[in-house]
Parts: C-alpha cells; structure tokens; sequence
C-alpha cells in the first residue's frame, strides 16, 4: 500500500469515526478538542491519539478557526499513528499472536523467574480462561478487562462461599500481570495493540497496607507455634526478608566469615543480609539437620504422599506452600486475625524506622530499589526521634511560657511604680474644708 493509500485510508477512518462521535456524545467543555483558558487571548488544542496527548496553543483567538486548526493536527497525527501502527519491520516477522501463545511465551521468558511464581502461574490461567485461548493480543480491549474485573469481584477465595471475597489488592495483581503480558507483547515482540485496554482505569485504588505485628502477638504465636516451624517464622521476622527467600534459604547461602547471608531479592538484585546475634542463634540451632535447606520440617509419621515416601523422625525441607498453609491455620488458633505473614516483615521495617528515625536505613535493610517506596509505607509511623523532639518541644514550650509570665509580672511591677502615688482620705478632707 503507498503511502498517499495509507494517507487517504487514514483521513477517510478518521472523518468516519469524527462523525459517529459527533452523533454519540455532545462536545467537550469549550469546542471540539479545543479549549480556552482564562487568562489568555488563544484557544489550547487537546486530544489523545493512542497513548500520546497532543496539547498546545492554537495562536487562535476565534473558536471556530481553533476548531479547524486541532481538526487539522489531529488528522496528520492520525495519519503518523495509523503509519507507525502498520509497518512490515522485519519481513515475516509475527505481528499478533493468541492469548494462550502470549501466555506460554511470557512464562517462558520470565514469568517463571518471578519470585511468586505459583501466583503467576494461577493469574496467568485465570486470564485465558477469562478472554479465551484462541483470542488475538489486538483484540483484547477495556471491555474484557472490565468484565474480567467485574467477575473477579463476585468470587470467593477458593470458590468457598464460606470465605470472603476476593480484596482489591488481589483483583489489582490479576489486572498487573495482563498488564505485563501485553506491555511486553508490544514493546518486545513488537505486536501493535491500538486498542490494548487503559489499565489504570481498571485497577481499584490501594492505600499502602500499614498492619504491623504486636509484641503480644508475637508471645501468643511463639506459645502456639510447631517447634519445628518456629526457627522459619522467627527468622522471616527478624531478617524483614519476603517469604520466599527466607523459607527456601540454603547453607550455601551464609557466609560464616563475613557474617553476611547472600540473597536475590525482588528485580533479581543481589543483595546482603547481615547476621545479627539473634539471626545467627536461630541459624546456629538448624545446623544438621538438612544437607542443603536451612529450615525444615519434622515428619510426625510415615507416610507416603503423591509417589514420596516420609519416615518419622526425619526433617524434611519446608516449602512455600507447607508454610503458607500452616500459617493460616496457626493464626486462627491464636485467634488472630487479618495478619499476614508479609506483615512480619513491614513490622520489622516499622521497628527499624521508629528505633532510628532514619529512612534510608529503613530502605537499605528492607532492599527498596526506590526511597519513595519506603517513604509511602512507613509515612505514619512515628519514629523515637519524633517523640522525642515532641517531648524537647513540649518543655520548650514550658520554658517560653514561664518567660512570658515573668515578663508580664516585671511589667505589671513597673506601671505601678511609675503610676503617681494615691492621697489618703484625710488629706481629701482637709483640702474641702480649705
């Protein structure tokens, strides 16, 4: 197709699609793509092609002829983007794909590396069965992730009526990994989306999680807690390490000499932990009991489980999902309620900030890539040093008080002595009969 076919397709589409608009919806306050601030002569052009917003002074101080001037920039800026969209690039190269190929090629690529990979796994299902396997990338659009969404809502964990529904925070992470899906079938195996869905617009509002673990909570789990378990969530606890990199630790891991454990954290960054004394007395007391694994778990019994064989006695490597499992059911004989175990670690992050004050320290040993993400979880804790400076300010304030009484005093004392000194009543007297 040349380029004047492209041009003339283009402009055509859009003259059509302008004019269905036009029957549909009334115009935008002020003109059709225009505007009029109040403090200026001119009219301001405003329209989105695709994700790119197109803003700017038209030099027009007469609507009309704004209007003509946006229609103008808003047809040639269709014509690029209609362009862009429909470029051969490599020769054979795939420009669209299924749902279910773009799946499988994500995990492939990098879903599986995730560090809750069995989540990704699960959300990764749940979108193919929701826009169906044989669905095109190009075709998936708001109206399927809002349905999605609105479905999503209807659920109860597990499918049990018995269990509350599905919180937004959950529904949000099914949103982020289409997201993901379709941000990298466009920006690495470059397939056009013109219609890839506005993913904001679909997405609940979260308000960052601020449940921290009480110290009574910590005696009434430490009370409950299997022996064989406790070390694991001790050490979640103490280390601020997320689940999976506390749970699968290896003896190959630590290093004994620089007292230091070698860990990737989220974004597959090395990263340090320090040993500190109680760190390293819960690691100490794991020594022998696994080859590889630092924290396992004690087989009450032999039995056999999907093909493998577990004598009593012995310890055994404890998995994500055993500890994740026990868990819940610990909590709920503790009685407590809405703790998750990702909470131990923002509770030692709490601990860190409010003992120290300060938030770069918070981040280094919670491995935030960014300060901000620090910031916006901790911004209403309040540390040591701010109670302290309170206390400072409180007696400060005592101090100033106490001057000012002082202060008042002095001057009442001189306007009295510079006041003239009152007669007494027999002087009055002697004066009348004078």
């Amino acid at each position: 197709m040349s380029e004047a076919a492209v041009s003339e397709t283009a402009v055509s589409q859009s003259e059509t699609s302008r004019k269905k608009r036009r029957r549909k919806s009334a115009a935008p306050s002020g003109g059709r793509w225009v505007w009029k601030p109040r403090n200026s002569p001119y009219w301001y052009m405003d329209f989105w092609i695709g994700d790119r917003r197109y803003t700017g002074s038209t030099k027009c101080g007469d609507q009309k002829e704004a209007e003509k001037v946006a229609r103008k920039e808003r047809d040639e800026a269709y014509v690029l983007y209609h362009a862009q969209r429909i470029q051969t690039g490599v020769d054979g190269k795939v420009r669209d794909m299924t749902v279910l190929a773009a799946v499988d090629m994500f995990w492939d690529e990098i879903g599986q590396y995730d560090v809750g990979a069995h989540n990704t796994e699960r959300f990764c299902d749940r979108f193919v069965d929701q826009v169906g396997e044989k669905t095109l990338l190009s075709q998936v659009t708001d109206r399927q992730i809002a349905a999605w969404q609105a479905k999503l809502k209807k659920k109860h964990r597990d499918d049990d009526p018995d269990k509350p529904k599905l919180s937004e925070e959950y529904i949000n992470m099914h949103i982020d990994l289409a997201e993901r899906i379709l941000r990298r079938a466009r920006k690495i195996w470059k397939i056009p989306l013109p219609d890839e869905p506005n993913w904001r617009e679909h997405k609940f509002r979260e308000d960052p999680r601020t449940r921290e673990m009480t110290m009574e909570e910590y005696l009434v789990l430490e009370e409950h807690c299997r022996p064989d378990i406790w070390p694991a969530v001790d050490f979640t606890f103490e280390s601020g390490l997320r689940k999976e990199n506390a749970i699968t630790l290896t003896w190959k891991q630590i290093d004994w000499e620089k007292m230091v454990i070698a860990v990737v954290v989220k974004g597959k960054k090395d990263a340090e932990v320090p040993i500190t004394p109680e760190i390293e007395k819960i690691l100490r007391a794991q020594e022998g009991k696994h080859p590889e694994r630092v924290f396992t778990i004690l087989a009450g019994r032999t039995i056999t489980i999907n093909g493998r064989s577990f004598k009593k006695g012995t310890f055994y490597p404890l998995t994500v999902d055993n500890f994740s499992a026990y868990w819940g059911r610990l909590r709920k004989v503790c009685g407590i309620e809405d703790l998750r175990i990702h909470d131990l670690r923002r509770t030692r992050g709490g601990l860190i900030y409010r003992a120290t004050g300060d938030i770069a320290a918070t981040q280094a040993a919670l491995h935030h890539a960014k300060v901000e993400t620090t910031k916006r979880a901790y911004a209403k804790v309040t540390t040591e040093h701010e109670r302290l400076a309170r206390a400072t300010a409180t007696g400060y304030q005592a101090e100033l008080q106490r001057r000012a009484l002082a202060e008042r005093r002095r001057k009442k004392k001189e306007r009295r002595a510079a006041a003239p000194a009152p007669r007494s009543r027999g002087r009055r007297r002697a004066s009348r009969r004078a």
